[in-house]
Order: structure tokens, then sequence, then C-alpha cells
């Protein structure tokens, strides 16, 4: 083999070395959440990234949402259920963690923030007639996003259902019965 040869096999050895090594700074990207936000807990502050929809738990004929955030700044979160664990157990996500934020009527201003820091917290309840209040969120971003785009649609029973994702109106009661599924029962 020549020495040029040579040469441009090291070349290519050096190069591929370079490429397989992600740069730094960089984060892996997946949707899998370590945890869920509990709004009860404390503000949280992500950017929003996608949506799952889903049957409802209780209600299979009303959609539930997922919405899936990269943490900003750290937050306390519930575990994600696995094998063994206790239902409920808490920690600090830190930042970068994709955390699941299971979606509220009353946080439709996040629809089309995809993409930007927003800051948001419960800042209420409104009645409305129905056995649980509407939770209402204060909602803050920087800048205007994009529309939160749905990775994810596993409905069946719900399948053409509506929801503040796709931008339905709300009930003129004000109720939260559309796209809020059994999130009542989450607890928190």
């Amino acid at each position: 083999m020549s020495n040029s040869t040579n040469n441009t096999v090291d070349q290519f050895a050096a190069l591929k070395a370079q490429l397989d090594a992600a740069p730094e700074g960089f984060i892996t990207q997946s949707d899998d959440v370590v945890g869920y936000w509990n709004p009860e807990e404390a503000p949280i502050r992500c950017i929003p990234r996608t949506a799952k929809l889903f049957d409802g738990n209780i209600e299979k004929s009303k959609p539930s949402i997922l919405l899936i955030v990269q943490l900003t700044a750290p937050c306390v979160v519930n575990l994600k259920k696995e094998e063994g664990e206790v239902e409920g157990e808490k920690f600090i996500a830190k930042i970068g963690d994709m955390v699941g934020i299971w979606g509220k009527p009353g946080m439709r201003a996040i629809r089309d923030l995809c993409g930007v820091e927003v800051w948001m917290r419960m800042s209420g309840e409104k009645d409305t007639g129905k056995p649980n209040p509407m939770k209402l969120f204060d909602v803050k971003a920087q800048g205007k996003g994009t529309r939160i785009v749905i990775s994810d649609d596993t409905r069946k029973e719900s399948k053409g259902v509506k929801t503040w994702m796709d931008g339905a109106s709300m009930p003129k009661s004000g109720a939260d019965d559309v796209g809020d599924a059994n999130e009542d029962n989450i607890p928190f």
C-alpha cells in the first residue's frame, strides 16, 4: 500500500471517530418521560415538544392528552410508575429531562407554544357545575411558538372526538369535559 493510501485510510478513520461522537452540548432526544408534572406542587419551566392522545382510563369515549415537554429548570415531578414502584413517589427532574403534563382545557394557551420556553402554574379553579371544577393555568412564554404536533394517537373509542389540541371550542358552560377525561382522578 502506498503512503498516500495509508494517509487516506488514516484520515477516514480519524473523521469517522470525530463523527461518531455527539458534539459537545448535544443531549439525547426522546419522548419517553421520566415522570409527570404535578401542578399543585410548583410551577414548571419547559419547552413543549409534542403531544400524545389516548382513550381515557375511566371513560374510554373521552380522550386524554399527554403533553411531552423538555425541562428548562429543575422541577418536582411524580415518578413514572414502573413495576414495583410506589405510586406518587416524587423526585426532582433536571434540566433537559422529558416530563409529561396531563393536558387540561385550562392550559390551552400552551397549544401554540411548541419550541419556545414556557412558564406555567396552576392559578385556580372555576366552578362548572360538574363534580370537579375546571383547573385554570397561568401560561407565559418567551415569544411565539408553533402548534404542538400530535406525535401519537392511539385512541380507539374516542377517535374523532375533538380536543382543545385540535382547536375544539369549549362548551358554552365552560365545562372542562373536552379532552380532559379522567385527569381529575390523577392524584394531583
